[in-house]
């Protein structure tokens, strides 16, 4: 808090510091600010913005206008720079709408730092996978790693479509099962034999109490 009595001492570019503490006091007693911050706040802000720019310049200000407008706009940043710490964008009258990428910008500082560990033990463990897998189960999974699409990944290994499904889904199944080595398989990654036509057709003929 500026008393408004408080002593009176020479400043830069022939300003003095009562002269100052008038200033600062008009520009909180305007009454804008007052929905934000407290006048005698206000003009500590406002004192402390035009002490800046007389010690902080070789030259003195423009006018005593230009020199209250720049202890004003102190005011006005430390409003708006409160407001980011709250999402809300406090120079607009009325509702004061959120800050876009608030969220986002906090989120950085309020949550733990990532590791790159799972990264790399998942990583590591593909590798010890893929090396423990049947040559003809790791071929398949390779030929598609390295040309992205089925069908060029069986032509690459001179196969049939249908056959490369299959074997596919072999070298698949074979992957889960060790990736889940003494786990219970995820339901995404536990694998089922889906039936096929045959099968369907077959279990269309059978009694319902024969047993096949």
């Amino acid at each position: 808090m500026i008393p408004q009595d408080s002593i009176d001492i020479e400043l830069p570019h022939g300003y003095r510091l009562q002269q100052i503490n008038r200033f600062a006091w008009a520009i909180a007693g305007k009454g804008r600010y007052s929905r934000h911050i407290k006048p005698d706040e206000a003009a500590a802000i406002a004192r402390s913005a035009m002490l800046e720019v007389l010690y902080s310049s070789d030259t003195p200000p423009e006018s005593v206008t230009r020199l209250i407008n720049l202890g004003a706009y102190g005011i006005q940043r430390h409003i708006r720079e409160m407001g980011r710490m709250y999402g809300r964008n406090l120079a607009q009258s009325g509702a004061h709408p959120t800050i876009r990428a608030h969220t986002g910008y906090w989120h950085a500082f309020t949550t733990g730092t990532g590791s790159h560990e799972n990264t790399i033990i998942e990583a590591h463990a593909v590798h010890q996978i893929l090396a423990a897998l049947h040559p003809n189960h790791r071929r398949t999974i390779e030929a598609l790693a390295e040309h992205s699409t089925h069908p060029k990944a069986a032509e690459a290994l001179n196969m049939p479509a249908s056959t490369f499904n299959t074997a596919l889904w072999r070298a698949r199944h074979e992957f889960y099962r060790l990736w889940h080595e003494g786990e219970t398989p995820t339901t995404l990654h536990r694998t089922t034999r889906r039936p096929r036509k045959g099968d369907r057709d077959t279990a269309r003929q059978t009694p319902a109490d024969e047993t096949p």
